[in-house]
């Protein structure tokens, strides 16, 4: 294979081979990340961006969770 004969030894295929499979794991594992938890971990982000922006601008204009306005609370 090579000229030098560095694959020559089991010790050196084996450490290679190791190499390489703990490569392709990497690999796939970012593949995996990158097609089924990314989407996912930003639909719920922006989805809890949505809820706080929500709350802040029902805190600014003073209404509570059931949209009753804090003027109508107090009797």
């Amino acid at each position: 294979m090579c000229k030098n004969g560095i694959l020559k030894t089991t010790q050196a295929r084996f450490s290679l081979f190791l190499i390489g499979f703990f490569g392709l794991l990497l690999i796939l594992t970012f593949v995996v990340i990158r097609q089924f938890v990314y989407p996912q971990l930003i639909e719920n982000e922006s989805n809890l961006i949505g809820l706080t922006v929500d709350r802040q601008a029902r805190a600014i204009h003073g209404t509570d969770e059931s949209g009753a306005g804090a003027a109508e609370n107090h009797h």
